[in-house]
């Protein structure tokens, strides 16, 4: 829905952050393409606004979208605009970051989760 640019030069730009903010905390990952922070700094506090904003963007693309589908519809169908009452079943973002409680080793924690190209899913969710 337009995103994908914003979202590639956001990765980009914190990819290096992430690089010196590990390096700086003794972090070890298991791949050298990977790159984290504590959620507790600077730099991870300014990637959860910058995501945010990402999914926002996103969001307000994917409502312009369905608006200007619903206009092309009612315009094919011979429809007054704005006769429809189209209903939202789902909206979600597919790359996504949120502060999640899971359990590890047999302990609750409260972690930051990112799923790229998935949804959360599960009992009571949808």
């Amino acid at each position: 829905t337009g995103s994908r640019g914003l979202g590639q030069a956001v990765a980009m730009e914190y990819s290096r952050v992430f690089a010196r903010v590990s390096a700086r905390h003794l972090l070890r990952v298991p791949d050298r393409t990977l790159h984290c922070a504590p959620v507790h700094t600077h730099e991870a506090r300014e990637f959860f606004g910058a995501m945010a904003a990402c999914a926002n963007y996103a969001y307000a693309n994917r409502q312009a979208v369905a608006a200007a589908a619903c206009a092309g519809l009612e315009s094919a169908l011979g429809m007054l605009p704005g006769g429809s009452s189209p209903a939202t079943i789902c909206d979600t973002g597919h790359n996504t970051i949120r502060l999640e409680v899971h359990e590890v080793h047999g302990a609750r924690r409260r972690l930051c989760v990112h799923r790229r190209g998935a949804v959360r899913t599960g009992a009571g969710l949808f």
